[in-house]
């Protein structure tokens, strides 16, 4: 019998977001935003990069509740934020 692997930090993420309510659409990119984190949890791609000129309002939004999330400071864009 062999551990089981710990969840991703993105799976870990999308876990909590699970309970949060958004959007189908908010919840597409908040899920592309998790999968964007780096492995200390710093989201270095700016949004605009991640998503169309059309879709940047619904980004902010998803990319607000991943920084309600758990660990604090996840979605981070340096140290200092």
């Amino acid at each position: 019998a062999t551990p089981e692997r710990p969840p991703r930090l993105a799976e870990h993420l999308m876990e909590q977001l699970r309970f949060v309510d958004m959007a189908p659409e908010v919840r597409e990119i908040a899920e592309e935003i998790a999968w964007q984190l780096d492995r200390r949890g710093y989201l270095a791609v700016p949004l605009t990069d991640l998503v169309a000129g059309e879709r940047l309002e619904q980004a902010e939004e998803a990319y607000e509740h991943i920084r309600r999330c758990d660990p604090a400071g996840i979605g981070a864009r340096d140290l200092r934020d």
